[in-house]
């Protein structure tokens, strides 16, 4: 019987990188090098332009039933995998607002929970959406809101944060080896190709998060503020 992994993580927060790590494993597969949310896309919920990393604002959408065909999903979705590997992982964004369907939907599931600095994550999505940072910071607070629950109601899964993720590589693969043992050995000392670059492993927070100004920060913080509880549960503060 295959294992399924899927990554439960927000955007720009290293799932793509999490995914490529997985993914190194002789006997991981994904789907192809795509997001499931794209090659399934008649079937299920995907964001439009306003919705582009800010899908918490119409919760309903992506949470309900009603919006997805389950059985025409995971003939595409198995159709695209490579069957023969024991096992199979997905990293759709979105699937923060589902976990508890592909629970459901994928009785032999395991999950990774993820999550990264505030102030980073709402500065990458800045440079590839218009949208004002206090509309992102509000997104980030609701995650974080909603990666809780996740925790919560996931009965198979870990924590990796990016922060762990980039700062400790060999960690990583040590925790990724005990939860998904059948993958088979992992390779976190090659380059990886993300979002047009080509780096080894490494922490881009201090980068993203510099080219704040303290007014901008004021005003993440004003949104941030009210998100502190579940900010802090993982692991996060003000600055």
């Amino acid at each position: 019987m295959n294992v399924y992994v899927f990554i439960i993580c927000p955007p720009f927060s290293g799932s793509t990188l999490l995914e490529r790590i997985i993914s190194t494993a002789p006997h991981v597969s994904n789907l192809g090098g795509h997001e499931g949310q794209w090659i399934a896309r008649r079937y299920m919920p995907t964001a439009t332009l306003d919705e582009r990393a800010n899908w918490t604002v119409n919760e309903a959408k992506f949470a309900g039933d009603e919006s997805y065909d389950w059985q025409k999903i995971k003939r595409i979705w198995h159709g695209a995998w490579d069957l023969a590997k024991p096992v199979l992982v997905e990293k759709s964004p979105p699937n923060v607002l589902r976990a508890k369907m592909l629970q459901r939907e994928f009785p032999n599931s395991r999950f990774i929970l993820s999550f990264r600095n505030p102030y980073a994550t709402i500065q990458a999505i800045s440079q590839h959406n218009d949208r004002s940072i206090e509309d992102i910071a509000e997104f980030c607070g609701q995650c974080a809101r909603i990666q809780m629950q996740n925790e919560e109601d996931l009965k198979n899964g870990i924590f990796i944060s990016y922060e762990a993720l980039t700062g400790d590589p060999s960690k990583t693969k040590e925790s990724l080896q005990t939860f998904i043992p059948e993958a088979g050995p992992f390779d976190t000392q090659r380059t990886f190709h993300i979002k047009h670059r080509v780096s080894a492993i490494r922490n881009m927070n201090q980068e993203y998060i510099e080219q704040w100004t303290p007014e901008e920060i004021r005003r993440i913080n004003s949104v941030l503020l009210r998100h502190r509880k579940a900010l802090k549960h993982w692991g996060y503060d003000l600055i």
